[in-house]
């Protein structure tokens, strides 16, 4: 009887430890888990900032090139004889300036091939 009862003591023993083990897997797996939808996250986030980057590139270029191009009107309108030269002073001194420094603040972003 002795012997039978330490074999049912190892076996619970042993059948706990299987357990634990079995516990501490599905843990580490959750926790992967977690992980892996974080960092598809990060990836997502770091996506959409990127896009909304370009977009807000892509809108200042075209705007300092309307602004190249009010003043190049400008100027010709005034050596047509059109307009006054502060027409031409309007269209190409803060505005075409303050455009220079935003395109420049704006950060360079590699293009995806």
């Amino acid at each position: 009887m002795q012997a039978r009862s330490r074999t049912d003591f190892t076996g619970g023993l042993v059948s706990g430890q299987v357990a634990q083990a079995e516990a501490g897997q599905q843990a580490a797996l959750a926790n992967y888990q977690a992980a892996i939808q974080s960092a598809f996250a990060d990836v997502e986030n770091s996506l959409v900032t990127r896009q909304t980057l370009v977009r807000q590139v892509d809108a200042e270029v075209r705007r300092v090139r309307a602004l190249s191009e009010y003043a190049r009107l400008a100027k010709l309108q005034y050596d047509g004889g059109f307009t006054d030269y502060l027409t031409v002073l309007n269209a190409s001194q803060p505005r075409q300036h303050n455009a220079n420094l935003s395109i420049h603040a704006l950060p360079t972003l590699p293009r995806p091939s």
